[in-house]
């Protein structure tokens, strides 16, 4: 029990140390794309970092934006897990088990509520999804449709129980094709002005343990998978000042597929085009 305890401690602490490292990323280049430059940069835990800018203090905290981040939502954790584990873990188990599997196309349905599941027996999945791409390789022109009746037949026991259906296709593309959800096709996205509201409301609740002696405090809200500004009028957000009572700035920072800055508060404007090629001076924090 206490090396599986120091174990677990030691990955979460990996985590922990990838997350600040990400974060520290995104405040870089946030840095970067207003041409601000910063005489030094120290990372804390409440808020995240801490800048210098000549004798001008700053506090800064980085969350990052989904559009479905609703409460007990969960596709999101699941994608982050399929970008960084099971999707490129199932491409090498593919092609170690036969070169000629990379090009089949693979569409997988998973059932709802099995998250955690799933994660926890990404292994044995992958095992059994290469079995099933093995077993129906030679029948793959043209596409094949695996209901749970078909997968049933040749007792893939633990596909049955995540999977709803899949669908493969035996292609020959010009680049190796990549297994995805299908969530990122079809589902459906929510209201995409309310998973920004409670990033700040939650953020504006856990402050009240944070560090206050800055000249500013900023927010940065990065959203790296999704342009909000396509799916949400930032300008129609009204922040009342009385309700954010610890940051003196907020911003949106959208990084696909054209790189921009909004201010939110505390008031909305333009800060950074990619498209326009342009930084709005009125709206820089310094």
């Amino acid at each position: 029990m206490a090396h599986e305890d120091d174990y677990a401690s030691k990955l979460f602490k990996r985590e922990k140390k990838d997350k600040k490292h990400i974060e520290h990323t995104i405040l870089i280049d946030f840095l970067s794309r207003l041409q601000l430059k910063q005489d030094k940069i120290v990372k804390s835990e409440k808020p995240d970092f801490k800048l210098e800018f000549g004798q001008c203090s700053i506090g800064c905290e980085i969350t990052q934006y989904y559009a479905d981040r609703e409460k007990n939502s969960h596709s999101r954790k699941f994608l982050a897990e399929w970008e960084k584990y099971f999707g490129p873990e199932l491409m090498k188990a593919l092609k170690n088990r036969n070169e000629q599997y990379k090009h089949v196309y693979g569409a997988i349905h998973f059932k709802k509520g099995q998250l955690n599941k799933i994660i926890k027996n990404r292994e044995v999945l992958i095992n059994e999804l290469v079995d099933i791409v093995a077993c129906y390789y030679d029948d793959l022109n043209p596409k094949k449709h695996l209901t749970v009746l078909k997968i049933k037949k040749h007792n893939f026991n633990n596909i049955i129980k995540f999977v709803e259906h899949i669908f493969l296709e035996n292609i020959s593309p010009k680049h190796d094709y990549f297994w995805w959800p299908s969530h990122l096709q079809s589902g459906i996205i929510p209201n995409p002005q309310k998973p920004i509201e409670n990033i700040i409301s939650g953020k504006v609740k856990l402050s009240s343990d944070y560090e206050k002696n800055f000249d500013q405090k900023w927010l940065i809200i990065f959203a790296e998978g999704l342009l909000v500004e396509d799916i949400c009028i930032l300008e129609h957000f009204k922040l009342n000042p009385n309700e954010i009572n610890y940051f003196t700035h907020i911003y949106v920072f959208n990084k696909f597929p054209t790189e921009s800055i909004t201010q939110l508060y505390p008031e909305y404007g333009k800060v950074f085009s990619a498209s326009e090629r342009k930084i709005y001076i009125k709206y820089l924090p310094l």
